[in-house]
């Protein structure tokens, strides 16, 4: 089974999840805002696909932040920051098999269809 991670109001988790629903792929939702994150989950998902693949750069929540938590972002930061603001992660993300992927772009679409 696959697990959504996103947010309520972001209009491509929204998509993701009709897409999914449509195509009768079952799948558990998660809301990041309300359900939250773990840490053991945030690095995980770093070691798989890299803390720059997981920042939504264009973001509220990125663009919010002090310029000098911008410029100073790193592996040993990143964690923390997720885990106090997970809408700062791109979405959705996808979870099959322990393995993951970030967005809902056509090419995901078709490797979740098989």
């Amino acid at each position: 089974m696959l697990t959504l991670y996103g947010i309520d109001n972001c209009d491509t988790c929204r998509k993701a999840r009709i897409w999914l629903t449509n195509n009768k792929i079952k799948f558990k939702y998660h809301d990041l805002r309300k359900d939250g994150i773990h840490l053991e989950k945030i690095n995980k998902w770093i070691e798989q696909v890299g803390y720059e693949n997981l920042l939504n750069r264009r973001s509220t929540t990125w663009r919010n932040l002090p310029e000098n938590v911008k410029k100073n972002i790193d592996i040993l930061s990143v964690a923390d920051l997720i885990l106090t603001s997970p809408t700062i992660l791109k979405r959705p993300i996808i979870e099959k098999y322990s393995s993951i992927t970030v967005g809902f772009s056509e090419k995901i679409r078709s490797t979740l269809s098989q």
